[in-house]
């Protein structure tokens, strides 16, 4: 049995959230539905940069406050937005982030474990909806993570955007995309191996340096069916890049290219 799962699948389209608490405020549109109950689907890698891959399960939740306020549950990331504005949304976010232990493969499972832990942070997006001709949603923003239990000192920083458009009153497509930094000690914690862990795993020692972590992109569409439910799917895919890609954990025992993908299903209410 494994010890995690760090697949976050939630809400309408599947997300991946153990990496990037703030890529649900890229992807799920609070303008088109803003209180959902919803749970989803998928496969995604078992850590950062791994080949093997899991499934799993999680519901997701938002529940508009007054104004343009709100809060959002999905999964182990919890949002609050603060700033009652039909453009701008700010507000502080939690986040567990999964660690990494008991994997399937050999070597990294040599490695030593990475226990979850709690962190915290804030995020800042800007919306604009065009309503002359064919309306479109489009949002970009950035959000920045730091632990705050003992698992590591690093924070962690994202740059996002997407847009949304109608198919049709009931379909809707969208499409983003954003860029990942990590701190040194974020990138020592999750992709790098100590002397200790090669001497164990029989992998190189590696001290990365922080930098750009990864890039994504993703594609989405959502069907609502109904007057109170809808559904949704993803595929959401990132490339490990800089000293992440080069880690012996990635280029030796597994690959940059990470891919999720799921289904989900919510309930919508005003």
């Amino acid at each position: 049995m494994k010890k995690h799962l760090p697949l976050i699948i939630t809400g309408l389209p599947a997300l991946l959230i153990t990496s990037l608490p703030a890529y649900s405020e890229s992807m799920l549109p609070v303008e088109l539905f803003p209180n959902i109950a919803g749970i989803g689907i998928g496969s995604t890698p078992e850590f950062s940069g791994a080949k093997d891959r899991i499934t799993g399960a999680a519901p997701g939740f938002r529940y508009k406050l007054s104004g343009y306020r709100y809060v959002e549950w999905l999964g182990p990331l919890v949002n609050v937005n603060v700033i009652d504005s039909p453009h701008w949304r700010a507000g502080p976010t939690l986040n567990y982030r999964f660690g990494r232990s008991d994997v399937e493969d050999p070597a990294v499972n040599l490695l030593p474990e990475i226990d979850g832990t709690l962190e915290g942070g804030a995020f800042a997006t800007y919306s604009y909806i065009n309503t002359k001709g064919i309306p479109w949603l489009i949002r970009m923003g950035v959000s920045g993570m730091t632990n705050l239990g003992n698992e590591h000192n690093g924070v962690s920083a994202t740059v996002f955007g997407s847009i949304w458009m109608p198919l049709s009153r009931t379909v809707f497509v969208g499409l983003g995309g954003g860029a990942v930094y990590g701190s040194r000690d974020f990138m020592q914690t999750y992709y790098g191996v100590t002397t200790a862990g090669a001497a164990a795993s029989g992998l190189s020692p590696y001290s990365p340096d922080g930098g750009l972590r990864n890039y994504f992109i993703w594609p989405a569409v959502i069907w609502k069916f109904d007057n109170n439910w809808a559904a949704g799917a993803m595929l959401f895919y990132q490339r490990l890049t800089g000293a992440a890609a080069d880690s012996p954990i990635v280029r030796d025992r597994g690959t940059e290219h990470q891919l999720t993908g799921g289904i989900g299903i919510g309930y919508l209410w005003k």
